[in-house]
């Protein structure tokens, strides 16, 4: 359970350049004033957990209560509900795909017992699976289809929007502290060209091994803790279309390529056999 004050904006959190994930913070925006029930899908390490404590900051009073419920906290000590029965707030139920329909019917449960004269409150869902497969496989409560089923949002994986590397990295070294160190243009390349199979959680942690490993002022591309060799991340791929997988694929691949040739298309060429 946290007790959060929001700051003056707290979509300052989502940090990005990309257009495609500025079209999701302004969705978000007005889902906040909406104060309605939603789901947050995304592959592992995107940032679901974040983007809900952002809902909640931006559309609840002060005194409402945040609550991140695993299934395994569904019941007993760890009930949120007497919590959230006297302030309201937001209670995300967190990667909804591994809870049992039987955890999720007490939830149904609670929120139709609820009474005209209880606090506020509005239910999150974050999951690695997207709300049709979520139907398709029978994961899904009816209640909270039927909650969610028109406020879906989905984080854009880190791979597909390589323009927020930059501004994330810059962010995670001052919040270490280490906002005096520059990225030498290689280092900018690899990380950009790579996969982040792990998303903006594997770029902070790789930032952190990166700065215990480095004492320089100057970070190069030998002083990064990463593998340069990692393909799209394999988990979501397959949630879409074979068409939409071989393009991620696709794009790696030519991303690779033009990595390690310095951006020479006719050798990147050359080396794919397409010349």
């Amino acid at each position: 359970m946290h007790l959060v004050k929001p700051p003056s904006d707290p979509f300052d959190a989502l940090i990005t350049r990309d257009s495609v994930m500025r079209r999701v913070v302004q969705q978000l925006r007005a889902w906040s004033k909406l104060a309605v029930h939603g789901l947050i899908t995304g592959h592992s390490g995107v940032g679901k957990s974040l983007t809900a404590r952002v809902l909640h900051m931006a559309g609840s009073p002060p005194h409402a209560s945040f609550v991140e419920c695993r299934h395994a906290e569904a019941r007993g000590v760890a009930n949120p509900w007497a919590t959230l029965a006297q302030s309201g707030g937001t209670l995300v139920l967190d990667g909804i795909e591994g809870w049992s329909l039987e955890d999720q019917a007490a939830v149904v449960q609670r929120l139709e017992g609820r009474g005209s004269a209880a606090a506020p409150l509005r239910v999150l869902g974050t999951s690695r699976l997207s709300l049709s497969r979520l139907q398709l496989e029978g994961r899904l409560h009816p209640g909270l289809d039927r909650r969610w089923a028109d406020r879906v949002v989905h984080l854009p994986p880190l791979r597909a929007r390589p323009d927020d590397v930059a501004p994330l990295v810059e962010t995670m070294l001052r919040r270490a502290g280490r906002s005096s160190v520059r990225l030498a243009p290689e280092a900018w390349r690899a990380l950009t060209a790579h996969g982040w199979p792990g998303n903006v959680r594997e770029l902070r942690q790789v930032v952190d091994a990166t700065l215990a490993r480095c004492t320089h002022e100057t970070v190069e591309a030998r002083h990064l803790v990463l593998d340069p060799l990692a393909p799209p991340a394999l988990e979501g791929l397959a949630d879409g279309s074979f068409d939409a997988m071989r393009q991620e694929v696709d794009a790696w691949y030519l991303r690779r390529l033009l990595h390690q040739t310095d951006g020479n298309l006719s050798e990147a060429a050359r080396r794919s056999g397409c010349s």
